[in-house]
């Protein structure tokens, strides 16, 4: 599996820092476009069998675990999604954003067995909800 980093909603001039500091860990970067936050994560990340998935349609999309309500939110901040590396790899690649420059990444994610199949505003929606969860008082 290819070590790889999806981006979504970055300006042209982080993204490119982001990439400098992370082509160093060998950590491809993927910018994700607006018309592509609907496709499946493992899709995107380039991920074996979800081509497939995606080709069912969005009949077969699961929900984060506990949704209730609204189930996506339109990602309006950045978001920073790993893909293929270990927890070691991650730091050191949150490291390099730091020395690079590319801190403040509120939303941040690993690619798991479950979250593979989601699109990027189903994480999103489920990152916030953690993300409120964690703060709330």
């Amino acid at each position: 599996m290819e070590k790889c980093a999806l981006l979504f909603h970055f300006e042209e001039q982080r993204a490119q820092k982001l990439k400098k500091a992370l082509s160093r860990l060998e950590i491809a970067v993927k910018q994700v476009k607006p018309e592509e936050y609907g496709l499946p994560l493992g899709l995107l990340a380039g991920l074996p069998g979800s081509f497939l998935f995606a080709a069912r349609g969005a009949a077969g999309s699961p929900q984060p675990a506990g949704a209730a309500g609204q189930k996506e939110a339109e990602p309006d901040q950045e978001m920073l999604v790993f893909s293929g590396i270990t927890r070691q790899e991650l730091d050191r690649a949150l490291d390099a954003l730091r020395r690079a420059g590319v801190s403040g990444i509120a939303l941040k994610a690993m690619l798991t067995e479950t979250n593979r199949f989601w699109n990027a505003r189903q994480l999103v929606w489920e990152l916030k909800r953690e993300h409120e969860s964690f703060h709330r008082p």
